[in-house]
């Protein structure tokens, strides 16, 4: 359970140490748990190739968050990797952030929320707080458990049956993308998480921070949320390749594209891996739109 008053003692606390600032930070920071004799950098360089980008919305192109509905599960992509899903009165949340209107009426109180890795924009004590209640559940990777007390701790290969959800966690790491000083994006070794969670027999994968790896070819899922910015993340064309291994095991109903429009990649990422993908896809709108 949460306790509110513990947790938001902890956000005065981290905001006082610094950990505020690493929490806001670019999508892509220094784990916590590297190792030290590891070089890295917090500044990273662009890309040597940048493929076009979407212009700013005009002020009255507002675009509203696509609420997608597939055999009674509501999903809506919040940013970055985040996720809400819903069935009947059970509400899931995968990596919030950036919870700037709780008051928005798409947005509830979480019976579950669930945090992948340690990387700011995938872990923000604030948005859980936000998002969170005495009854609420929280789950974590081992990487961010360290900072705070969730009721599951998850590896790699855990499963999770709870009351009206199961959750199955799985690999989510780099085989190619580096930082300037050769140390993976997200190394395997660290124990993030991709999770799979099934409602009712239906079941979603939401892939976080991951390039195309080998454990994909052996989930199960209906709908897959996969990463297609580049840079730390898959390519289109790699986030494509992993739809045909997941179709290996699965039925895949809906592949979508996410981890592009915010800081790294544009909607050009969105509609290459939809040109390129061997299924049904969906481009889903985020809940908080940025260019």
């Amino acid at each position: 359970m949460v306790d509110r008053s513990k947790l938001a003692a902890l956000i005065v606390v981290s905001l006082v140490t610094g950990f505020g600032t690493y929490i806001g930070l670019m999508s892509v920071m220094i784990p916590n748990n590297i190792d030290s004799n590891t070089t890295v950098t917090t500044t990273e360089p662009l890309p040597t190739t940048t493929p076009p980008t979407t212009p700013p919305l005009d002020d009255e192109d507002e675009i509203n968050p696509d609420i997608f509905t597939f055999e009674g599960v509501e999903l809506m992509w919040i940013i970055i990797g985040g996720f809400k899903l819903k069935f009947n009165q059970t509400v899931v949340y995968v990596d919030p952030y950036n919870i700037d209107d709780i008051d928005d009426p798409v947005l509830e109180t979480a019976d579950y929320i669930i945090i992948t890795h340690d990387h700011g924009p995938h872990f923000s004590l604030v948005d859980i707080n936000a998002l969170s209640d005495n009854e609420t559940i929280l789950i974590s990777a081992p990487g961010p458990a360290i900072f705070f007390h969730p009721d599951y701790t998850v590896y790699p290969g855990d499963t999770l049956e709870l009351d009206d959800v199961t959750f199955e966690f799985v690999p989510a790491y780099n085989v190619n993308k580096y930082r300037v000083g050769g140390a993976l994006f997200h190394p395997p070794e660290f124990d993030d998480v991709g999770v799979i969670t099934e409602f009712n027999g239906t079941r979603i994968y939401n892939a976080s921070d991951t390039d195309r790896i080998p454990e994909m070819k052996s989930i199960v899922a209906d709908i897959a949320l996969l990463p297609v910015s580049g840079y730390a993340w898959m390519e289109p064309e790699e986030a494509a390749g992993a739809v045909e291994d997941l179709m290996e095991s699965s039925d895949l109903a809906y592949a979508i594209p996410i981890h592009w429009g915010y800081n790294r990649g544009s909607r050009w990422h969105a509609e290459r891996f939809v040109e390129l993908a061997n299924c049904t896809t969906i481009i889903l709108e985020k809940l908080f739109e940025r260019f």
